[in-house]
């Protein structure tokens, strides 16, 4: 299947097609598809991209988090608006959990996930919230390949 010609795959469809292309033609046509369907996330809007310090990364990584959090501030709450990413939770929207800052190849610093939602409340302080503070919540769903 070529990736730049198919626009609005479903989750489900991404995970598909990584897996055959996993099993079926090797890890090296798995990364060049891999890096197509993010380029193609990033184009439709569906790709957000978190920079995590090294202990929520790992957190993540064991599956001990699941929220993220950032600051109800007017910038994030307008990033979240002008891109529709509230409306586009229905066509499946992805995290991408960076460790700091890596290069755009390096998979061993990345986490993806499926976005849940997006709400606004207090958050968890073994996740890293402040107590009694507000903020807008990411929260992740199924860990995924890309």
């Amino acid at each position: 299947m070529e990736i730049k010609s198919k626009s609005g795959l479903t989750i489900q469809e991404i995970q598909n097609l990584l897996s055959d292309t996993l099993f079926l033609e090797g890890r090296d046509k798995f990364e060049k598809v891999r890096m197509e369907i993010l380029e193609q996330l990033k184009k439709e809007k569906r790709l957000i991209v978190f920079h995590l310090k090294e202990k929520w990364f790992r957190m993540y990584q064991n599956g001990e988090k699941t929220e993220e959090y950032r600051e109800p501030i007017e910038k994030w709450i307008l990033y979240i608006a002008k891109h529709g990413y509230q409306l586009r939770l229905q066509d499946g929207i992805v995290a991408e959990l960076d460790l700091a800052y890596p290069k755009k190849d390096d998979f061993s610093r990345k986490l993806f996930f499926q976005i849940e939602n997006f709400t606004v409340g207090f958050g968890d302080m073994r996740l890293g919230a402040e107590p009694g503070k507000v903020y807008y919540i990411t929260k992740m769903g199924r860990r995924l390949l890309v």
